[in-house]
């Protein structure tokens, strides 16, 4: 279309056209935001429920290893390698494994003898499957 003036012209895009794309836009914001309040949610959750696990474990150590002889008193802390993994089999989840221990930190009062710090090591290196360079034991103050 040529105007007055001898230049080109944009057609003028009709009502329809504009409302369809205004629409569009619109559904697409909404895909684009929607779900995001479920996710955070799980992932609350999720984090939640790992942290139960580590003070469950943790204190459950930390009783065990308080009742070794020349131990004493004691605090426990585990670092894990990674979360909770899911077994899948065809799409379907048949099941899970917990999350592997990485390393112990253990302060107790008997932290000072060698003969517990090597028994601590050898008794949490065998329990958690890791390697005695991972355990520490050291004298609670």
């Amino acid at each position: 279309m040529k105007s007055d003036k001898g230049s080109f012209a944009l057609p003028k895009p009709k009502k329809g056209v504009i409302l369809a794309a205004l629409c569009l836009a619109v559904g697409v914001l909404l895909l684009a935001f929607s779900g995001g309040g479920e996710k955070a949610a799980q992932k609350s959750t999720e984090d939640d429920s790992l942290r139960s696990y580590i003070a469950a474990l943790e204190e459950e150590t930390a009783s065990l290893c308080s009742s070794v002889r020349g131990v004493g008193k004691c605090r426990v802390m585990i670092t894990l390698a990674a979360g909770e993994e899911v077994v899948y089999r065809g799409g379907t989840k048949i099941g899970s494994t917990p999350p592997r221990v990485q390393s112990v930190t253990l302060v107790c009062d008997g932290g000072d003898s060698d003969r517990v710090r090597r028994e601590m090591s050898s008794m949490l290196s065998s329990l958690f499957d890791i390697g005695e360079n991972r355990v520490t034991v050291l004298k609670l103050k």
